[in-house]
């Protein structure tokens, strides 16, 4: 299966939580994946998810 990289998601504004976001992107071939801050709130996302996640980064 061709693996894919979503190089600019923002994961913090989806209705689903991250978790379920990023086991549907790897059921569809996504492997790793980069997730935008546009702010201070979204940058407190990224970092705690990126933390929790080690295929997603910001």
């Amino acid at each position: 299966m061709t693996s894919f990289i979503d190089t600019h998601c923002h994961l913090d504004i989806l209705e689903s939580t991250p978790e379920e976001t990023i086991i549907e992107a790897k059921q569809a071939g996504v492997q790793r994946m980069v997730t935008i801050a546009v702010d201070e709130p979204s940058l407190d996302f990224v970092s705690s998810t990126v933390q929790e996640f080690p295929a997603v980064y910001g």
